[in-house]
């Protein structure tokens, strides 16, 4: 869970003598996230505690699935799990890594290959959780972190349970098949894969597609009430739920995806503009699957990393490349094709062409390399 600090002074609840909290950090109407310190350990860790009694039952049933998860390759992209516990005052909690800085700090994110990267790393999260047959349910920007490696991760990993599952998600990126539910649809992975959309949309723009930026502010304070009981329920309810139906009545009018192509339009654009319209597709058949994003995703870092790397290389040494790549293949070191000698000196003649000197030196290479 992130570290997003809101201070307060209303009691906390009694984690027991291995834990101190120190600040509630965040939560809703289902679940409230402290910062705590561990008796022995120099890191502090996030303490999820729930709200609901059914929540605390489902959690217990999915534990083991949560513990499979950190053994996964690309576990390293999801919080770490670090135990479930039950404090003194009989309330159960999970206890999760504490990330630092949420992506909400990030946005708007104008640097596409810094984008890229979190997009990749996330989408080999989700994969990670949708492995198990699990869905996160809650994907959002403060729901998502950087690491101290600089690694994107998923975290607040109390949300999870297993595919299908029931509709717990923020209506920030809740999926279009979700709203109405008049065909009782269940949270399933390509709803994921509109919530992950909807994040990265937001992480881009600072704005969800179908929220505005004072209805984010008003349920912040909204679900800080009910952690802190500073108002009356069924009032808070009442103002959520007039929010939620605006929200509802966008996202389910006619040209509500016409219009958000045309959004994305003007922030994205080439391949980055494809994975985000195919992840934000309202038919949930032509909805990109996982595994197609997270390729699409990481073919993009990769080739936008490697011309960044480009552009920081000199051109001296890009020269030196050229010139023991030449000397190998006329000491006989390597072998090269005579199509793949003029590739050589095509780059050569693109970068080099105006030093005479240069010229005459390298022409020499070429010919000697093409008749070894």
């Amino acid at each position: 869970m992130v570290a997003k600090m809101v201070t307060s002074t209303a009691g906390f609840p009694d984690p027991g003598p291995q834990y101190r909290i120190k600040e509630r950090i965040g939560g809703g109407a289902w679940k409230t996230a402290y910062r705590a310190s561990q008796v022995g350990a120099l890191e502090d860790v996030a303490l999820l505690y729930f709200h609901d009694d059914n929540m605390v039952g489902e959690l217990i049933k999915e534990f083991s699935k949560l513990l499979v998860l950190q053994k996964k390759p690309d576990s390293t992209y999801i919080a770490e799990l670090k135990g479930y516990n039950k404090g003194k005052d009989g309330k159960h909690y999970l206890i999760e890594e504490l990330i630092r800085r949420p992506l909400e700090v990030y946005s708007p994110l104008q640097d596409i290959a810094t984008f890229t990267k979190v997009a990749r790393d996330l989408c080999r999260g989700l994969k990670c959780i949708h492995g198990e047959r699990m869905v996160h349910r809650d994907l959002k920007l403060d729901n998502c972190g950087v690491d101290s490696q600089g690694r994107a991760k998923i975290f607040d990993l109390g949300s999870l349970t297993s595919e299908p599952g029931e509709i717990k998600a923020t209506i920030l990126t809740r999926a279009p098949e979700l709203f109405g539910n008049q065909k009782k649809e269940s949270f399933k992975r390509r709803s994921d894969v509109w919530a992950l959309g909807a994040t990265l949309f937001a992480l881009r723009t600072g704005e969800y597609p179908f929220v505005y930026t004072n209805e984010i502010e008003s349920r912040r304070k909204i679900n800080k009430q009910y952690a802190l009981a500073e108002a009356d329920r069924k009032d808070l309810d009442t103002q959520k739920r007039k929010i939620d139906d605006e929200i509802t009545e966008r996202i389910s009018g006619s040209g509500a995806e016409a219009t958000l192509l045309e959004k994305i339009h003007k922030q994205f654009r080439g391949k980055a503009e494809e994975l985000i319209k195919g992840m934000l597709t309202f038919d949930v058949k032509r909805r990109l699957a996982l595994d197609t994003v997270a390729s699409g995703w990481s073919a993009l870092a990769s080739e936008l990393d490697g011309a960044r790397n480009e552009q920081r290389q000199p051109a001296v040494s890009k020269l030196e490349r050229i010139r023991k790549l030449l000397d190998a293949c006329i000491a006989r070191e390597i072998a090269l094709t005579a199509t793949q000698i003029d590739r050589v000196y095509s780059e050569f003649t693109a970068n080099f062409d105006g030093d005479a000197a240069l010229v005459a030196e390298f022409e020499g290479k070429f010919i000697r390399a093409k008749n070894v």
